[in-house]
């Protein structure tokens, strides 16, 4: 049925140029002769095809002006970047409630071509859509980048609340449906401020419950499951939302899961039930305990979808509104043609909320203030083109390249480069076929590193880990270096909280556990809780896809033994690469890196001295050698302090040239033969 009024649409009026940026939108109405248009008869709001809110006339920055009666046109202040692309203008009618569409498209420039208006069913999701953008709630949910199933699923359930209050009146009976919820996220950007704010605007009156697995056992106390206890008895009219699911994976977690079942088949409506982590965490929770099947149906997933262009756009500029920066339209304008270059490469396609946050404090704050640190007399809240790391952006293997090139550079290391060179090229094939929608099945990376300290293997961890960081199967891709000493506990219960930690702070990077053979003592004493760190590891080693990579590292020899006697253990563990002992020259070569990379300078004869002194150390063979580390110490903790002393001494004005004599003097200190360097950790197993 045709409206009474034709529409038209202004994007960013009167302005001159093309730029990519932020402004208001005018939206004129007019009546048909002989009618009157009421002054605040309209009610309207912008936002993609996927309801993705851009702007409202609910902003209190709004203007509305009529003229002659039959115009009415209204201002709306839109904080959001204009991209082009298909957006809707819904207008709600206060005269009879009903609901207007508009479809408009932008073209490159950002000229606006808009359709007619069309009458939307009063219970589509159009109509619905149009309801809920003045609820702050929906503003804070749909707001967020992923987000269109949660969107989808909040006007559903407000069509079914308004269907069945339709069905009262009738006096029909209402219908009711599977209110528990499998809520997914890809890089754990949903926060429970965006839960709380889900569960707001689904109709119920419930109250949200957010439970951490991790607290609902503590093994240390005479009743473990006191707290489980103490949560399920206040439930009533409450959502139980579990976190941190991998934590029931384990022996705790049948307990857990039959008291919860238990409970919330007592409870029944009174309590609704959501699981909250990656679709591979909720997944293997509901294959390992069937009886949590009853609780959902097919529909029952609710998903954060990877961001597009214009969400990710936003975050950028939501991004740099949280650290007080400014940019005008021009600076505006490159950056959004920036991140939508790098969006379509592939680029930024996995990109979080953190990354976001990472590259605007990191590669644009940062350059902000060593640019603006000496204004004191006028500094400018805007940021230049020059404070934004543009290749960053548009340069789609930048981190992996860089990456590859520096572990090329290492010394040494000629067949552990080609292995890793191997694997991460794998991975590229795998994240590339993803992201064209290719099948794909899931794909395990964890590695097992041997070698004699010193040889490179943290070094090596670290460029995976930017590897697989920048391909997107690491949310972070940090290192985080264990060992036992740090794994296993003195006392029951001990073991499982240091993992429950260690494995949370892994989550996203590589956890590097050094000397792993310690783990395994090879008998059956009770007492010794190296086989329960085993055990929670199972837990991310038996997942596909698990943003973590875990590498065992240790010597040689014992490692064999480890998976000798562990054969399901070392299947888990599909590449293994051997650090070789570095020769005399390549360790002459390491330390003058060091010393090149700090601007010292040898002069020839301690050049000389300095290869006599490696080789005379290496000539040893000792069995604690410690290979790349020695040389660190040797020359930061002897060459330069010695040069030190001397410079010093003498009152010398020379603070880069380095003697023999510093070389002599450091040497008598750091020749293995007089003193032995201790390993960084016991190398032996032993019993807790």
């Amino acid at each position: 049925m045709p409206v009474d009024y034709s529409v038209k649409l202004e994007v960013l009026p009167g302005r001159s140029n093309d730029f990519f940026c932020d402004g208001p939108v005018k939206v004129t109405f007019e009546a048909q002769p002989g009618y009157y248009m009421e002054y605040d008869r309209f009610t309207c709001s912008i936002c993609s095809e996927a309801y993705y809110p851009v702007c409202c006339s609910s902003n209190p920055a709004s203007e509305t002006r009529r003229s002659k009666g039959r115009l009415l046109e209204m201002d709306i202040p839109c904080s959001r970047v204009w991209l082009p692309g298909n957006y809707m203008l819904l207008i709600t009618d206060e005269l009879d409630d009903s609901t207007v569409r508009v479809d408009f498209t932008l073209d490159d420039h950002l000229k606006c071509s808009a359709g007619l208006p069309q009458l939307c069913n009063p219970s589509g999701n159009d109509a619905i859509a149009a309801f809920l953008q003045t609820y702050k709630e929906w503003n804070v949910v749909a707001g967020m980048p992923g987000t269109a199933q949660m969107r989808l699923k909040m006007i559903q359930d407000r069509q079914l609340f308004f269907y069945n209050a339709m069905r009262k009146a009738e006096s029909l009976g209402t219908i009711r449906v599977c209110r528990n919820l499998l809520v997914c996220t890809r890089n754990g950007d949903i926060s429970n401020e965006v839960l709380t704010n889900f569960l707001t605007m689904l109709s119920g009156g419930y109250q949200l419950a957010c439970v951490d697995c991790s607290t609902l056992i503590d093994a240390s106390r005479r009743t473990p499951s006191e707290d489980l206890e103490e949560c399920l008895d206040d439930l009533q009219m409450k959502v139980l939302c579990l976190t941190r699911l991998n934590e029931l994976t384990g022996t705790v977690g049948k307990t857990v899961i039959r008291k919860i079942v238990d409970r919330l088949a007592l409870l029944q409506d009174e309590t609704l039930f959501w699981l909250f982590g990656s679709q591979q965490e909720i997944d293997s929770l509901i294959g390992t305990y069937p009886s949590l099947h009853q609780f959902f149906r097919s529909d029952s997933y609710v998903k954060q979808e990877p961001y597009t262009a214009l969400e990710l756009v936003q975050a950028f500029f939501d991004m740099l509104t949280k650290e007080n920066l400014k940019a005008d339209d021009a600076v505006k304008d490159r950056l959004t043609r920036a991140i939508l270059q790098g969006y379509d490469q592939g680029a930024l396609v996995d990109w979080s909320l953190h990354d976001v946050a990472m590259f605007v404090s990191e590669d644009i704050c940062r350059q902000y203030v060593n640019r603006t640190l000496m204004m004191f007399d006028h500094i400018s809240p805007n940021i230049t083109e020059e404070d934004i790391n543009f290749p960053k952006l548009t340069n789609r293997f930048l981190s992996f390249d860089e990456s590859i090139r520096e572990l090329n550079a290492m010394v040494g290391l000629e067949k552990v480069k080609e292995g890793i060179l191997t694997l991460s090229n794998a991975a590229r094939l795998y994240h590339e076929r993803r992201r064209r929608g290719l099948k794909t099945s899931g794909m395990v990376y964890h590695a097992i590193f041997t070698g004699n300290p010193g040889t490179g293997k943290t070094t090596v961890a670290r460029q995976l880990g930017r590897i697989y960081h920048s391909l997107g199967l690491l949310s972070r891709g940090e290192v985080i270096t264990v060992d036992r000493m740090r794994l296993v506990g003195r006392f029951l219960g001990e073991t499982e909280d240091n993992m429950k930690n260690v494995l949370e702070q892994a989550k996203g990077n590589v956890l590097f556990i050094d000397e792993a053979y310690t783990l395994y003592t090879g008998g059956d004493d009770r007492m010794d809780y190296g086989a329960r760190v085993l055990e929670s590891l199972l837990t991310v080693l038996t997942q596909p896809d698990p943003d973590m990579l875990i590498v065992f590292a240790g010597y040689k020899m014992q490692m064999d033994a480890m998976f000798s006697a562990n054969p399901g253990l070392s299947g888990r563990f599909p590449y293994r690469y051997h650090f070789e002992d570095y020769t005399k020259e390549q360790l002459l070569e390491i330390a003058c890196r060091l010393l090149s990379n700090e601007e010292y300078i040898l002069t020839d004869e301690a050049a000389a001295v300095l290869e006599d002194a490696i080789s005379q150390t290496f000539c040893q063979h000792l069995s604690n050698f410690s290979n790349a580390r020695w040389i660190e110490q040797f020359v930061h903790h002897g060459i330069i302090p010695a040069m030190a002393d001397r410079v010093f001494s003498v009152g010398s004005n020379d603070f880069q040239h380095i003697e023999a004599s510093d070389v002599l003097k450091a040497f008598e200190k750091f020749n293995p033969k007089v003193i032995a360097l201790e390993p960084r950790h016991r190398v032996a197993g032993f019993s807790a």
